[in-house]
This record gives C-alpha cells, structure tokens and sequence, in this order.
C-alpha cells in the first residue's frame, strides 16, 4: 500500500509553479540543471511507472513492475 501526501501550491511555491508551466529561469534556478524530458521516451515510460495508486498485491506483480522497468532501460 502506498501512501500519498498533498502539499498544497501556497507551501510549494517552487516546484509547484515548476509544475504550471513557469520556467527555472523564471524561478532563479540555474537553466543548466533543466533537462527537457518532453522527447525522451524511456524517461517518460518510468516516470508513468511511478504510480503510488498502482496495485501490486503481491511479489509477481512486483517483478512485472522491476522487468517493465528493465525492458525499457535497454531499448
């Protein structure tokens, strides 16, 4: 089971708005430290892995998730 906590946008101020389409620039954070991930398919692929409602009940589903996450590093 999977626990997620809400941190609301007023408590968030830099990765929240980093999340709404407001650059690192904008924020006063060094535009080198971006990485443009939008063209990036493996790194797109693991971050929709990461899924903390995602039900894994038990150690099969574990290892599906783990050999997803492999096939995928290898392309």
């Amino acid at each position: 089971m999977a626990i997620a906590t809400h941190i609301p946008g007023k408590l968030n101020v830099v990765y929240d708005r980093l999340s709404r389409n407001v650059s690192a620039t904008d924020l006063d954070i060094d535009a080198s430290k971006e990485y443009d991930a939008s063209s990036d398919h493996a790194f797109i692929s693991m971050i929709q892995l990461c899924d903390s409602d995602a039900d894994l009940p038990d150690i099969t589903a574990h290892t599906q998730l783990l050999q997803h996450c492999q096939q995928i590093l290898v392309q």
